[in-house]
């Protein structure tokens, strides 16, 4: 599979590596990126060899959250272009949901720990050398 805002290694040892490759926006997530990482988990998910993903960025931010250009152009869209939208969701169908799922409960494993399921693989984060997140304090 070809990527344009992320790319996916796994080496011998099954160490999956995911890289955001957004680094003109800070790696900030649009829906061309969700849907490449939700795509990138479910192979994962699916490969025995992977052993534990490595969530990463390319230069020096991590990753902004969501692309704020991205979120506003869904809010100024007009009422065809919000239904194509929810369309293009719903066209997609439940396995895109499973597989959202399932990217969710990866990235919880990078930040609490994995839990233990059937088919567990860990995510680990690699982060700047500062970083902060939610709630955080200066």
């Amino acid at each position: 599979m070809t990527y344009q805002t992320i790319s996916l290694t796994q080496d011998e040892r099954g160490i999956a590596t995911i890289l955001l490759n957004r680094p003109d926006k800070h790696h900030a997530m649009n829906r061309q990126m969700i849907d490449e990482m939700t795509q990138a988990f479910r192979h994962l998910a699916d490969d025995k060899a992977a052993r534990v993903i490595v969530l990463a960025s390319t230069g020096p931010t991590f990753c902004a959250g969501g692309d704020l250009g991205w979120m506003q152009e869904q809010m100024a869209a007009d009422r065809a272009g919000k239904m194509a939208e929810a369309r293009a969701r719903v066209a997609a169908g439940p396995s895109r949901d499973r597989a959202a799922r399932g990217s969710r409960k990866l990235l919880r494993a990078a930040l609490e720990g994995p839990r233990p399921t059937r088919h567990a693989t860990p995510a680990i984060p690699r982060l700047p050398r500062r970083a902060r997140g939610l709630g955080s304090e200066a």
